[in-house]
Order: structure tokens, then C-alpha cells, then sequence
């Protein structure tokens, strides 16, 4: 075990090898701390114990509860800062799988079958409230990108929707919208400005 780096803030790291071989990274509070006891593995192994009980290892919706439970369980996880590093809590009734299925999966299905598999993930109502059930709901990719904490708000003649909304508004690319507002122009410009393609095709 020795020192890896510093973060921005100061923060010391120290590069670690676990017991199953991996070597990793983690914050010297966390050794400290005893809050990092193994690379993720022994999470990873306790999920795929409970799933031998259930027989459902593999199937998406375990898939989903097995990423929401990291993200929020799993200080070594890559999205762990974005979600329990910042407070948001998985509920204790759901760290068993079997819970979370039977809470969700009549709304899972329903939402499969009418957008699709790939197309049906889990999002919460309120972005700083927890993993529970009164907080979650079924999404799909582009209702969970609209529901993102970091989404700007654009209002013009009295209305206020998110950048992607927006975008199917006005009939112009989310991207040529973003690269807009990051040169600084004015709400109005960037919404009703025609595309170049679009000023040649009026002649």
C-alpha cells in the first residue's frame, strides 16, 4: 500500500490492493475510517448470494436494483459521489432484491411492454430524495435526461421548459442549441435563429 495521488481538493489517495487480487485507489479517510474494506467485490458477492435465493441473477430488473444499490452502497463505485456521496439513501427495505421486485415489478413490465426493454429505466420524482418506492417511478431515456439535477431551465415568452424540451419545440438539435448558449447569446437568438440549412431551403 502506498500514496497514489492527490486530488483537486487535497484529498490523499492510496493505492490499494484487495484481497482478490484488484488493485484500486481509495481515499486515505476511507482506510482510515474503515469504511473501504474490499475493492467492491464483497458487494458484488453478497448480491450474487442473495440471487442464488431468488433464482433472478441476470434478469434486468435485477440488473437495475443491483446499480442503484451500488451507486448508493459502495463508496468504491465510479457514480458513488454522484448518489450516496451526496446523500442519496437506498431504503433499507430494498437492500433485499426480492423487495424491490415485488414493489416494482408490475410497473416494470407495464413500462416495458409499451416503450421497450432498453428503453425502460428506473428515475426518481425528486432528484434529491431517496431510492424508496414513493420516489421512483419507471422512465423512459429521454423523460430521465429531462429529470437530470444539472438540466437547464430556458424560459422565453413565458414559458420554461428544460434545453431538450426546447430542442422538440422549436425543431432545432439539442446540440446546436448547448453550443449556442455556451457562446453566450441571448435566449431569444438561440431559439429562433434558422439553421443555415434551413435559410437556404426558404429559397
Amino acid at each position: 500500500m502506498e500514496v497514489s495521488h492527490k486530488d483537486k481538493w487535497g484529498k490523499v489517495y492510496w493505492k490499494c490492493k484487495c484481497i482478490c487480487g484488484k488493485e484500486t485507489q481509495v481515499p486515505y479517510n476511507n482506510l482510515k475510517s474503515g469504511n473501504s474494506t474490499s475493492c467492491g467485490c464483497f458487494h458484488d458477492e453478497l448480491a450474487k448470494k442473495n440471487a442464488t435465493i431468488h433464482g433472478k441473477y441476470g434478469i434486468r430488473i435485477y440488473v437495475i436494483w443491483r446499480n442503484v444499490h451500488q451507486r448508493t452502497q459502495n463508496k468504491n463505485h465510479p457514480q458513488y459521489p454522484n448518489y450516496g456521496g451526496r446523500g442519496i439513501k437506498l431504503n433499507k427495505r430494498w437492500f433485499v432484491f426480492e423487495n424491490f421486485f415485488n414493489d416494482l415489478n408490475v410497473g416494470y413490465e407495464k413500462h416495458c411492454k409499451e416503450f421497450g426493454i432498453k428503453n425502460t429505466s428506473i428515475d426518481r420524482k425528486n432528484n434529491e430524495g431517496n431510492y424508496c418506492k414513493s420516489n421512483c417511478i419507471w422512465s423512459t431515456q429521454s423523460e430521465q435526461q429531462r429529470n437530470k439535477r444539472n438540466n437547464r431551465l430556458l424560459t422565453f415568452k413565458d414559458k420554461t421548459h428544460t434545453l431538450a424540451e426546447w430542442s422538440e419545440i422549436v425543431g432545432i438539435n439539442y446540440g446546436c442549441l448547448r453550443a449556442r448558449l455556451k457562446k453566450g447569446w441571448s435566449v431569444e437568438r438561440v431559439l429562433t435563429k434558422p439553421l443555415k440549412r434551413q435559410i437556404l431551403d426558404l429559397f
